[in-house]
């Protein structure tokens, strides 16, 4: 496992500059309840589900079927483009945060993911062309993934301003645009990535679907997004940070992998490689008596590196992570 501590990519004294502006966000919601939906679980479709928990104001129920977490009532798709279009923390993010942080995030989380995408493009006979990313954010990504020299073309969506205007300083071919409403022709990307975006949805699997279309016949979709079934969550509960406002839908890997089938793709896997869930507890715990499991009251309070390490790695094998990346392919 590399060196590498949630410190390093979100330093404390910056994550403090932004707290009026995710309590603003919140509110923003909170001020638009009655723009919230009633839906059935968005991975399964099914309507037996039932409330799970609640904090700060939002609803999550869990699905009784696939065990899909999702907040109910859930902001409409329209409210959603109203949230991100005026997000205050999305405006610190990209004026505070990432600037501090680029170098260390494209070292640490972008470029092993870029790394990593490449490889599941060979291991599934992808051999290059054009990459579209949804999502792009800050562009770090596109960058990394530029720097591998296996694309020809790379082009960032993103639908938020400032980001957007950040990926065309870079040079890409950027669309403000969410995917559901984006200009670019059908049926031309080879490889689609989206990572950490399907979870901030109020229809993941329209997501999907409008997303293959923009694929190529036999083209593969990579994503990311938390974990619902994690050792966090299992742990914390809704206490937990994957459960926040801006996450409408906390899949598992089982219930990705049916979404996915659901929306005409072939999943060709789904695993859990993170590296900070251990990190993230310490960090998140100020009592570990708190947890109801011996054996991690045992460890946090003084943990040690080896037995860490250890933890971290078994948590990615029984698939417990809370961060979990997916492969699929558009049928040919």
């Amino acid at each position: 496992m590399s060196n590498f501590k949630t410190e390093d990519i979100r330093p404390s004294d910056l994550m403090a500059q932004k707290k009026w502006a995710v309590e603003a966000d919140k509110q923003f919601l909170l001020d638009h309840l009655d723009q919230f939906v009633q839906s059935n679980c968005p991975a399964c479709g099914s309507s037996n589900s039932g409330e799970w928990g609640r904090k700060d104001g939002f609803i999550y129920h869990q699905c009784a079927d696939c065990k899909t977490h999702f907040t109910n009532p859930r902001p409409s798709t329209e409210l959603l483009g109203q949230f991100y279009r005026q997000s205050k923390n999305y405006e610190v993010w990209n004026s505070v945060i990432f600037p501090a942080t680029e170098k260390t995030r494209k070292d640490k989380i972008f470029t092993p993911r870029a790394k990593q995408t490449v490889a599941l493009c060979k291991h599934y006979g992808s051999s290059g062309g054009t990459m579209l990313e949804v999502g792009a954010a800050y562009g770090i990504y596109c960058e990394a993934i530029r720097d591998q020299n296996f694309f020809d073309h790379i082009i960032a969506v993103e639908p938020t301003p400032g980001h957007a205007e950040t990926c065309r300083r870079k040079g890409f071919e950027t669309y403000e645009e969410t995917i559901e409403e984006l200009s670019h022709p059908t049926g031309q990307a080879d490889v689609i990535a989206a990572f950490e975006v399907i979870e901030h949805l109020s229809e993941p699997s329209l997501f999907v679907k409008k997303t293959s279309e923009y694929l190529k016949p036999g083209g593969i979709f990579i994503g990311s997004c938390p974990n619902g079934i994690s050792l966090g969550g299992l742990l914390l509960k809704e206490k937990f940070s994957s459960f926040d406002h801006e996450h409408t839908t906390l899949f598992n890997p089982e219930s990705m992998a049916i979404m996915l089938k659901n929306c005409g793709l072939e999943p060709l896997e789904v695993t859990t490689p993170g590296e900070l869930d251990v990190d993230l507890l310490i960090n998140q715990v100020d009592d570990p008596s708190e947890i109801d499991c011996p054996i991690i009251q045992q460890i946090l309070p003084d943990p040690d590196d080896d037995v860490i390490e250890k933890l971290q790695e078994f948590i990615k094998a029984a698939k417990l992570s809370s961060h979990m990346w997916f492969v699929a392919r558009k049928p040919s």
